[in-house]
């Protein structure tokens, strides 16, 4: 699926785990004027309970996504009582500033190129949300145009192709050889997220 803006080309792929219908991965991607935001959140378990609860924090993402990230993970966790955790990667692009923040609670990938190619992974913070405060990790870094994110669940195993994937011209084109490259149906829900940021 295409979701491109101005800024920012995206593109994402989505699959449920073998044996069920429904993917527990929701997702979320909004460019404005001054920023861009982006998430991937990953409810424990699958099926519909963990859509639920990760459909509950990409709703909330939506609700609050002019707020700062730490403001909007308070939000995403309260969103949680009562229902399964979740995992959660989120990020914001200022486009003044040309500075990217971002954080990960549980499994959810996040790897930067930049335009000499220069790889870095976001470590996440342990644990998922759950309706408590947490404490996480937030990075905070310039980013070069052109850059290229990952963003993933866990259902996506082979994380050195993006090696390769990073050097294909658009965020389409990734995604379709990544479609092409599984040929079986995905022992985890996957979400796989890629933005190539190529314009001021």
């Amino acid at each position: 699926m295409i979701l491109s803006g101005n800024r920012i080309d995206v593109a994402v792929f989505q699959e449920s785990k073998a044996g069920k219908h429904l993917c527990g991965d929701s997702y979320y991607f909004h460019e404005a004027e001054e920023e861009c935001i982006c998430a991937i959140a990953d409810g424990l378990g699958s099926g519909i309970l963990a859509r639920d609860s990760s459909q509950a924090v990409i709703d909330a993402i939506q609700q609050h996504r002019h707020k700062s990230i730490e403001a909007i993970m308070k939000h995403c966790s309260q969103v949680l009582v009562n229902r399964r955790g979740a995992v959660l990667g989120i990020m914001k692009i200022d486009f003044k500033t040309k500075v990217v923040t971002f954080t990960s609670v549980g499994n959810i990938g996040i790897v930067i190129y930049s335009r000499d190619g220069k790889k870095t992974r976001h470590i996440p913070s342990p644990g998922y949300l759950s309706g408590y405060r947490r404490s996480f990790q937030l990075s905070r870094r310039k980013i070069d145009i052109p850059s290229t994110i990952f963003m993933f669940s866990d259902g996506v195993k082979n994380e050195q192709q993006f090696d390769h994937l990073s050097r294909l011209p658009s965020s389409g084109e990734i995604v379709d050889w990544f479609s092409s490259s599984q040929y079986e149906k995905p022992e985890d829900d996957t979400t796989l997220l890629v933005m190539k940021y190529i314009s001021t």
